[in-house]
């Protein structure tokens, strides 16, 4: 589906939810789920990054010269940790979970997130 933030463009998108200064960013979502020790790491650009995940099946190519190899714009990720509440009667109360957040800004109105969430402890 599309979906069109009207008013905002992709990095504009990012600044206002995603950013390590977001003013509109996850804090609410976890303290609305009751999770505890929630930790955000800083966005760093990876390095190296041939053919990252998020873009397996939509390489982007640089048009202005076609001979040229691949073009990738840069792959921005954090960490995220935490507990999270489990609100399970047989399990315990909470679970460590880590969750890694990929951020690539395809063009001015393309924003991809790609988000990996991994429960331990469980």
């Amino acid at each position: 589906d599309r979906v069109e933030f009207h008013g905002l463009n992709a990095k504009e998108f990012f600044d206002v939810f995603f950013s390590d200064s977001a003013p509109f960013g996850f804090e609410a979502f976890h303290n609305i789920r009751r999770d505890k020790n929630v930790r955000y790491g800083a966005w760093e650009k990876l390095e190296g990054v041939q053919k990252p995940c998020l873009l397996s099946q939509a390489p982007i190519i640089d048009n202005h010269n076609a001979a040229s190899s691949i073009h990738l714009p840069p792959v921005f990720e954090r960490v995220v940790e935490y507990d999270a509440k489990t609100n399970s009667f047989l399990g315990p109360p909470f679970a460590k979970t880590t969750k890694v957040q990929r951020a690539l800004q395809v063009s001015k109105r393309l924003l991809v997130l790609e988000v990996k969430t991994t429960l331990s402890d469980v």
